[in-house]
Parts: structure tokens; C-alpha cells; sequence
């Protein structure tokens, strides 16, 4: 009598079941993987960016700006474009404008999918939304401090932030001790989304 190997059609249906349970557990899981990859890969890259723009301004002792891309050879409004950092000689003067007088030293494209990044910043006039920041030859900031915002599907409860000071140093933005998660901005308030 032959004797044949394999599995019964009801073994067959309970690993069939079993599977598509573990999966149906797992799949939230990875879609938040998912969105906290690409906000850090987002933070991180912006963060780069602003780092570099702040050591070419420093080493060339001359302006260097970081401004909303728009395209790659204009700058717009919204950040999660990516970013274009450029020498900003204002010869024609114009600060803070990338225009055919200044250098564009680097594209910096952002994993922005499904996600808004948006920036505000602290000036005398108040705190207003910016898209330009420009750092002197000494590596400081023509703003008195702000904040990056990084917002996806989930809200505010899982937004990141990129804190940068007049200095020129940038930091992540920490959450208040009142446990609900919320990051808090350059100036101590809770970010909106």
C-alpha cells in the first residue's frame, strides 16, 4: 500500500485561516511602521539640509539660504516639495530669493508622501509661517527661532518636529509631560496640524 505525503484539505483550510488572522493583526502594525519611517526619513533629510546649508554658510562666510522647493530651480511655499539650498548672494538685492545671481549648491527631495511638513518661525512681527530661512557667515538664522511640523493621516498626536534656534542649531521637539503626545513648538505651545 503506497503511502502519499502532503496535506488534507482541512489541514489546508486551517492554515489558510490562521494565516489571514496573524495578517489581519499585523497590518496595522506595518501601516504605522510605514508612516513612522517616512516622517523620520522626511525629519532627517530636512535636518541635513538645514545642517548643510548652516556649515556652507559658515565656510563660505557668506549668506547661505534654505527655501521650499518648488521646482528645481525655484523656490515656492510648501516644504513637503523638498528643499533647494543656495548660495544667496543677493547682488541684486534680493535676500533670500534664489534668482540667477545665486549658486544652487543642493535638491534635497523629502519622503513626503501622505504627509504635510509646514514651518513657522519667531520674528519680531510675531510668529508667522515661513519659507525661506537664511543663515548669515556666522551660521545664524535671520529668524529668532521655529518650527518644522511633520503631519501625516493620524494628526497632531503623531506629529514630528524640527526645531531650529537664531544659533543655527536644530533640535526634535519633545512632547509636554501631560502624556497625550502632542509635540510642543519653539515656543512651548502644542503643534497644529
Amino acid at each position: 500500500m503506497k503511502h502519499s505525503v502532503g496535506f488534507t484539505l482541512v489541514e489546508l483550510l486551517v492554515t489558510l485561516v490562521v494565516m489571514a488572522v496573524a495578517l489581519g493583526l499585523a497590518a496595522p502594525s506595518f501601516k504605522t511602521l510605514v508612516s513612522d519611517t517616512r516622517q523620520e526619513s522626511s525629519f532627517k533629510r530636512l535636518n541635513g539640509a538645514l545642517l548643510f546649508a548652516r556649515s556652507e554658510a559658515i565656510k563660505s562666510t557668506s549668506p547661505v539660504s534654505l527655501c521650499a522647493r518648488a521646482t528645481d530651480a525655484s523656490c515656492g511655499q510648501d516644504w513637503s516639495n523638498g528643499v533647494l539650498v543656495f548660495n544667496d548672494s543677493a547682488a541684486d538685492g534680493a535676500a533670500s530669493v534664489f534668482d540667477g545671481s545665486d549658486l544652487l549648491l543642493r535638491v534635497e527631495q523629502l519622503q513626503s508622501t501622505g504627509m504635510a511638513i509646514a514651518a513657522t518661525a519667531r520674528s519680531a512681527n510675531g510668529v508667522l509661517p515661513v519659507s525661506t530661512i537664511r543663515f548669515n557667515r556666522l551660521g545664524e538664522t535671520n529668524w529668532l527661532d521655529g518650527t518644522f511640523v511633520f503631519c501625516d493621516e493620524r494628526g497632531r498626536e503623531s506629529a514630528k518636529g524640527l526645531i531650529f534656534a537664531r544659533s543655527g542649531s536644530s533640535r526634535q521637539a519633545t512632547s509636554a509631560n501631560n502624556f497625550d503626545g502632542v509635540v510642543q513648538d519653539a515656543n512651548g505651545s502644542e503643534v497644529q496640524c
